[in-house]
């Protein structure tokens, strides 16, 4: 682990496999069960999952956009989640990865999230 609290791999997710996924939904997997890996890539990825929320940091006013989106694979492969976090009003100033003091995880799901 680096000095910031996060492992250097957490900043680059798997690459995308969309064959597997068109496979999986050709044999007719019915998206009710995956395997999810339970800490985020801190990664800036969007797809038809992808949910925001905005909040102010106590410690300096400044607003931050928070972004996660599932990514889905069918089992036995491993599914996954990214966490992209921005301060909008920095254009670009400060790492978006140093938002994070270490990767964020999943403590649980709810619902259909497909």
């Amino acid at each position: 682990m680096s000095i910031r609290g996060y492992y250097e791999a957490s900043l680059r997710p798997p690459a995308a496999d969309d064959a597997a996924t068109a496979e999986a939904a050709a044999t007719k997997w019915d998206w009710g069960e995956v395997l999810l890996d339970s800490k985020a890539y801190m990664a800036d990825k969007e797809n038809h999952t992808s949910a925001r929320c905005r909040f102010t940091r106590k410690q300096d006013g400044k607003e931050v956009e928070m972004r996660k989106t599932l990514c889905l694979a069918p089992p036995p492969r491993v599914s996954y989640f990214c966490c992209h976090a921005r301060c909008p009003d920095d254009h670009g100033e400060e790492d978006q990865a140093r938002l994070f003091s270490r990767e964020p995880s999943m403590l649980a799901t709810e619902g259909n999230l497909c």
